[in-house]
């Protein structure tokens, strides 16, 4: 591992299923995240979410021994912010698909949050449609409800003038170590077919979540970042589609170099953990 350090100035880091799972923390990522560090390099958290605040991310690794700055910290969710103002959305009417955690997210990115209760009532109030979470509240275990997945539908289907966004790509949230649910990625699939429309996707795999991680690292070549991920559908397919090289982990989604080999999507390098004496094969 201490070759691929010395050849990159930026990692990006997925945080389940490279620094965590289930069970907790994976023994030694702190201890490379440091080491990072102390060479003057940089370790940047790449993650699917719009409804975790950077914040608590932060507080979270830091209970599991890893430290990393807030400003080291990229969510999909992070991403609304320079969306909205690209693409003159400030100041819009927002349905939120999603948790109080994601209402926030669109706050700061300079959009008007409607209560579900307003747009049930009426939905033409909506401008915007932005999915950010599978649940109302981070303590319930049902999904959003019907009611709610068939109005953003509807706004979407018949209203083409409205803009649709999916903050938070992720088809499946784990469970446990031997469960998946749903995840906010799936019910943004559900709204783009069923109101038949193409919607904006932000995060990983998707390119603007890396151009914003770019935009933190702005004289470091792309040859120089490395995309650290345990999952070929999204951080190891982003890499590629951003033009970076990528490290495979087999501490979570992909777990044997089988699944490598069935999917279109290669790493440029497989580690069993990002950890210091993990021992890294190119793959060809």
């Amino acid at each position: 591992m201490s070759q691929i350090i010395s050849r990159h100035d930026v990692f990006l880091v997925d945080n389940y299923g490279v620094l965590k799972t289930a069970s907790g923390p994976i023994a030694g990522t702190n201890k490379i995240i440091r080491a990072i560090q102390d060479q003057g390099k940089r370790a940047i958290l790449l993650s699917n979410t719009a409804s975790e605040s950077p914040r608590h991310i932060q507080q979270d690794l830091e209970t599991k021994g890893v430290y990393l700055e807030e400003k080291d910290i990229v969510t999909s969710g992070m991403v609304l912010k320079p969306y909205f103002s690209q693409h003159g959305l400030v100041g819009k009417r927002i349905f939120n698909l999603g948790n109080d955690g994601g209402a926030e997210y669109i706050r700061n990115a300079g959009g008007s949050v409607l209560s579900r209760e307003a747009v049930l009532a009426d939905k033409k109030l909506a401008e915007v449609v932005v999915v950010t979470r599978h649940k109302l509240t981070a303590e319930s275990a049902n999904l959003i409800p019907a009611a709610l997945i068939e109005a953003a539908i509807n706004i979407l289907r018949y209203g083409p003038e409205v803009q649709g966004i999916i903050a938070n790509p992720d088809k499946t949230v784990p469970l446990n170590n031997a469960e998946v649910r749903l995840g906010p990625g799936s019910m943004g699939l559900i709204v783009e077919a069923c109101s038949e429309r193409l919607l904006v996707w932000l995060g990983k795999p998707h390119r603007p979540i890396y151009d914003f991680a770019f935009s933190l690292v702005p004289d470091v070549p792309k040859e120089r970042i490395l995309m650290v991920d345990d999952s070929l559908e999204y951080g190891i397919q982003g890499a590629c589609n951003a033009g970076i090289q990528s490290l495979l982990v087999l501490t979570g989604n992909t777990t044997n170099q089988e699944q490598i080999k069935r999917s279109p999507f290669k790493p440029n390098y497989v580690a069993g953990s990002f950890t210091l004496d993990a021992k890294v094969n190119a793959w060809s």
